[in-house]
Order: C-alpha cells, then sequence, then structure tokens
C-alpha cells in the first residue's frame, strides 16, 4: 500500500478546495465541511454531506503543522448531520502519512453506520501505527469535551 504525504499537492483538486475554503469567527469551512481550532490543542470538526478526498485532504493540509508537532492530536466529531466519506476518500485517509502521536476522537451523535464508518477509519490507522488513534462515541458534546478533557490531562501528567 502506497503511504501518501499529508499535503495540498497529494491529489488534483485539493488546492482548489483550499482556495475555496472560508473562513469566520475561526472557522473555516470546507465544503459543507467545517473546522476549527480552540486553543490550547482542541480541534472540533464537522462533518455534513459527502467527504470528499480533495476537502479531506485541504482540511488535513489546513493543520499540517500543527498535527507535525504535537505531541498529541485531540479531536471533537460532530457526527449529528447526515454524511458519508465515499470508499475513495476513506482508502486515502487510511493511507495518509502521519506521525505516530496519539489521536483521540470524542465523537458526538451519529447513526450507525457513521459511527461504523469511523471505527472503520480508526482501525485503518492503527494498522499503520498500532494504538496511535482511539475514537469514544457520545451523545452530547459536554461527555464528549470532558473525555478529550481528561486525555489531555492524561497526556500532560506524563510528560
Amino acid at each position: 500500500m502506497v503511504v501518501i504525504p499529508m499535503t495540498l499537492s497529494s491529489v488534483p483538486g485539493a488546492g482548489d478546495v483550499a482556495a475555496r475554503s472560508t473562513s469566520a469567527c475561526g472557522v473555516t469551512s470546507f465544503g459543507r465541511h467545517q473546522l476549527h481550532h480552540e486553543p490550547p490543542d482542541l480541534h472540533v470538526v464537522r462533518l455534513d454531506g459527502s467527504l470528499e478526498i480533495e476537502e479531506g485532504l485541504a482540511m488535513l493540509a489546513a493543520n499540517a503543522e500543527y498535527v507535525a508537532r504535537a505531541r498529541y492530536i485531540l479531536l471533537l466529531v460532530d457526527l449529528r448531520t447526515a454524511w458519508v466519506a465515499p470508499v475513495e476518500t476513506r482508502k486515502l485517509v487510511a493511507t495518509i502519512d502521519r506521525r505516530c502521536s496519539p489521536w483521540f476522537l470524542g465523537c458526538i451523535g451519529g447513526s450507525f453506520s457513521s459511527r461504523v464508518m469511523m471505527n472503520v477509519g480508526v482501525r485503518a490507522a492503527n494498522f499503520f501505527c498500532p494504538g496511535g488513534m482511539t475514537a469514544a462515541f457520545f451523545e452530547e458534546e459536554a461527555p464528549a469535551r470532558a473525555w478529550l478533557y481528561a486525555q489531555r490531562r492524561r497526556m500532560t501528567e506524563t510528560s
């Protein structure tokens, strides 16, 4: 399997999506999907509709510098809207070159199928970097945030 570096130039059109992305109040939109950073280390992702390859790569590339230096990654992922990741996007995401720093995904809501899709993505990522990604699912935002903050405490206490 080919490992694809996390850059805008990896897939034709990804740079076009980044160029068309919009930012307002710290929220950056990639098509219908949104991403914003909450200091010091939490990224909030809202997926809406089909997550195309170019949009996913543009999202990742927008945070590539942060990801490259982070000791751990905290993601609050809102799955409450109807979203899908086509098979091409899932394959691409599974092969993105990433450091083996731990990723923690606190997922809010989501249908059975979106939770399965997220779990498949986590398993694929862990195939390339064992134990590097953990996802937990919650119905409400507050418990998801509490779980992510507990992961932050655990990661910073072990420094």
